[in-house]
């Protein structure tokens, strides 16, 4: 028995033990292996984006394109791509579904048709029944209605003439009153934020945690800027001298690209085309360290709960 027990208790500690080194081994490859990105983009009259996210020699590989069909995506695990299988269901789910829709839509238009040929045969019928005293009859009704109503009419516009001057007197004041308590209201409340704001920035607290995270921002964009980036840009405005303006300012920037920008400037006509690409790598053991110091960080915690409040 004892030696039975042994075993099952080895048995037991090796597939504890391979659990646990699958999960560490999951835990570090996440931790540790980056997450590249890639992307290629161009303008022509019309936006055509694409990009790539690639993990573990592209195991697990996103694929996301933007054009003028709109937003498209693809997953794909180990070279297969997922999601094909349910599309193609949803396909036939359609068009059954459109089919029965058709049926359905031919049944009424039938039904339509037939009722509306028999109101049309009653209606001539009911038509052909009226009388003339019964026509007679209405006009004479009509008459006196329009008559009371000349009446009615004329009496009011006596009693409003005597009474819409001064109405539109006081409806003038009480815009005016309420106007400037508005404007007043706004006033005091915009000088409220403006003093909490001034408050809030120059206390050395906040300051201090501002300084951290301006700190681990700059890390975060060290560890997540790509490595890799080209951009090239013909342009043209219909005035000459912008384009010119535009070049100047450009051009104040171009050491800190280097020659991976490209501008062409046309002083002839009115243009715009650009293609670019850009790639990079994400590690998420860097971006766990960085939110994990803000995190730990109560002056910075506290900070935002009241930059959110």
């Amino acid at each position: 028995m004892l030696h039975i027990l042994g075993m099952i208790l080895k048995i037991a500690g090796i597939l504890l033990g391979s659990i646990l080194g699958i999960f560490l081994l999951a835990t570090l490859l996440i931790l540790f292996v980056p997450i590249r990105y890639q992307v290629n983009g161009s303008y022509q009259e019309k936006i055509n984006v694409k990009a790539k996210i690639s993990w573990l020699l592209s195991i697990v590989k996103v694929s996301i394109q933007y054009g003028e069909k709109g937003i498209s995506f693809k997953i794909a695990l180990f070279g297969i791509s997922l999601g094909k299988k349910k599309e193609q269901k949803r396909i036939l789910v359609r068009e059954k579904e459109n089919s029965e829709i058709e049926k359905v839509q031919e049944t009424k238009e039938i039904k339509e048709n037939k009722g509306i040929q028999e109101t049309k045969e009653i209606k001539e019928k009911k038509e052909i029944q009226e009388t003339k005293e019964i026509k007679e009859k209405k006009e004479i009704q009509e008459a006196k209605e329009i008559e009371e109503k000349k009446e009615i009419r004329e009496e009011k516009e006596e009693s409003k003439e005597k009474f819409s001057f001064t109405k539109k007197i006081r409806e003038i004041q009480e815009k005016i009153k309420y106007t400037i308590c508005t404007i007043c209201d706004k006033i005091k409340t915009a000088r409220k934020k403006v003093e909490d704001i001034k408050d809030f920035l120059q206390d050395e607290k906040n300051k201090e945690a501002f300084r951290l995270i301006k700190g681990q921002l700059l890390l975060l964009w060290k560890h997540t800027k790509p490595r890799k980036y080209s951009v090239t840009c013909h342009f043209g405005f219909e005035d000459p001298a912008i384009t010119g303006q535009l070049l100047g300012a450009a051009s104040m920037f171009m050491p800190l690209y280097k020659n991976k920008v490209q501008l062409y400037p046309d002083f002839n006509q009115k243009v715009f085309l650009a293609e670019g690409f850009l790639k990079g790598r994400v590690r998420i053991f860097p971006l766990f360290l960085i939110i994990l110091r803000l995190w730990r960080n109560k002056q910075v915690r506290s900070t935002v709960r009241k930059f959110i409040k």
